[in-house]
């Protein structure tokens, strides 16, 4: 419980606002060990890069690494980079689930695991906007389930800001 107040403390936007980049990531990568804890996988590691002008964070399933942009880390919100931190934690669980479960278990083929499996033809299907627009990219099931997960997941992390002090 401790751990997690002094965390909900370093993200109310008065005290976010005054730490360095150095210290934002610190931060975040509490964040993303809470959230690895909330979905049960193992964690990531977070690092600031600038990483294009219009992309604000990213998750590479190759090295299993976070990238959170260093422009969006010093200039928004704490609401707008908790979002992009869930966005981009839904992709690393994703990936986990794809690449940890045995496949060939006739089990999988179950309804149950149908959306898992929609998820893992989109992961390995994947379009970036630069590649196919900004179309092809916003409405893949990989991006929509994970803005759908970000945004459920960044009110409740709100709300224990919120409830914090």
């Amino acid at each position: 419980g401790e751990k997690n107040a002094e965390l909900w403390g370093y993200l109310q936007e008065k005290n976010w606002n005054r730490l360095s980049i150095q210290e934002k990531i610190t931060v975040i990568q509490g964040l993303v060990d809470f959230e690895s804890d909330v979905l049960g996988i193992p964690t990531v590691p977070v690092t600031a890069a600038m990483i294009g002008t219009a992309t604000l964070g990213a998750y590479d399933n190759e090295s299993n690494q976070m990238w959170i942009n260093t422009e969006h880390l010093a200039k928004s919100s704490v609401h707008e980079v908790i979002n992009t931190v869930c966005h981009e934690i839904h992709h690393s669980y994703v990936d986990y689930l794809v690449s940890t479960l045995d496949w060939d278990n006739p089990a999988m083929n179950c309804a149950y695991f149908a959306e898992l499996r929609e998820l893992m033809h989109s992961q390995e299907n994947y379009k970036s906007a630069w590649s196919y627009g900004f179309d092809a990219y916003e409405n893949q099931p990989l991006e929509v389930a994970a803005r759908e997960y970000s945004e459920k997941e960044t009110a409740i992390i709100m709300a224990y800001i919120e409830g914090y002090g």
